[in-house]
């Protein structure tokens, strides 16, 4: 009989999490126009790279991380810093990943 051990469901999740930029930009891709005619190996590196800005907020969960990288693609780069709403909602101590991810959303469908 077949079982999964705690050895598998690690390796699992270790792949999926591993395969997340990857996923991430391929969703980009579906979604944004302009996010399509980019090199999907460059999209790639500026999805990873915007998933450690977001960490570095304290986002976690890739609900937490799609939303912010959206955001940075749809806003720019550095909305973070150009935006001073969105520096200070990230900056938080006060507010959990779960109510910065849903201001994000909200201010950028307001903006948009």
């Amino acid at each position: 009989m077949f079982r999964l051990r705690d050895q598998h469901l690690s390796e699992f999740a270790r792949d999926r999490k591993e395969q997340f930029p990857e996923r991430l930009a391929d969703f980009l891709r579906q979604q944004f126009p302009d996010a399509a005619s980019e090199d999907r190996q460059e999209l790639t590196r500026v999805v990873a790279t915007q998933l450690k800005n977001a960490q570095s907020y304290g986002l976690q969960s890739e609900q937490d991380l799609a939303v912010y990288v959206t955001t940075a693609w749809m806003l720019g780069a550095e909305f973070d810093r150009k935006f001073p709403a969105a520096a200070a909602v990230l900056s938080s101590n006060r507010m959990s990943t779960d109510e910065k991810r849903q201001w994000l959303a909200e201010f950028t469908a307001e903006l948009f």
